[in-house]
């Protein structure tokens, strides 16, 4: 079971709703039932198929909130770690030879030290370096330009820990969207529902031609709901026995 089928319980539903949608969308079956007594279901059928749009896409920003954070957070972090590394090595190169080496020790760390890291520590140790570096520039920003060093460095590492503070902050704020958009679902999902068992009702009397009766049991075939999750966590069947070899 993968995180958004976890995540967002309606996916199940969601995945009925396509198949119906599919179904009504199905050219050779319309003129079974499209304008047809009882033009009521026809009816319902336009109302039904506007509401699984909505539901859809209401479903599809609730799997981006969910999936999206975390890949942002990965880039951002891993942006704040190596430019952290690549300006800490020239200051601490400008320190050492300034013969400033608490100060160089201050900010010289290994690619992999960097990395191992994890949100308020990176941070914290990144607000030191750029504060290192605002000082280091203040006092002597021409002989920190020869290292490569200037206020655009400054700017860039402010910039970058500011954008990996706001991606740690984000899945606390994604919590709370995600959670009004899966009352939104909850909604939206029930009015599909009303329509579903007001349209199941009418779906009988189309069955008195062979069309329609392969129409309607289509139509309730699609109407199961199959929990994916389970599916997927379904055991597989063994292999039957070799011919010849024992049971």
């Amino acid at each position: 079971m993968n995180f958004i089928t976890m995540q967002n319980p309606y996916i199940n539903r969601l995945d009925m709703c396509r198949t119906i949608s599919t179904l009504l969308n199905d050219s050779s079956l319309q003129p079974v039932w499209k304008n047809k007594a009882p033009v009521i279901f026809t009816n319902k059928a336009t109302l039904l198929l506007a509401a699984i749009e909505d539901f859809a896409a209401t479903s599809a920003a609730q799997e981006k909130i969910i999936t999206g954070h975390a890949a942002d957070k990965d880039r951002e972090e891993t942006e704040l770690e190596d430019l952290c590394h690549e300006i800490g090595q020239a200051l601490a190169d400008y320190y050492y030879d300034a013969e400033q080496e608490q100060n160089a020790h201050s900010v010289e760390f290994s690619a992999s030290s960097w990395r191992r890291l994890r949100d308020e520590q990176l941070i914290n140790r990144s607000r030191i370096l750029a504060a290192k570096l605002t000082q280091a520039l203040t006092a002597d920003a021409a002989t920190l330009a020869t290292y490569g060093l200037d206020q655009a460095d400054a700017d860039s590492l402010s910039q970058s820990i500011d954008d990996y503070a706001a991606a740690i902050a984000t899945p606390s704020n994604a919590i709370a969207e995600r959670k009004a958009l899966t009352a939104s679902l909850r909604g939206k999902y029930q009015s599909i529902s009303n329509l579903l068992g007001s349209m199941d009702k009418l779906i009988l009397r189309f069955r008195a031609q062979p069309q329609g009766r392969e129409f309607a049991a289509r139509w309730q075939a699609s109407r199961v709901i199959r929990d994916r999750s389970q599916a997927a966590h379904a055991p597989t069947p063994a292999a039957p026995p070799a011919p010849g070899s024992p049971a």
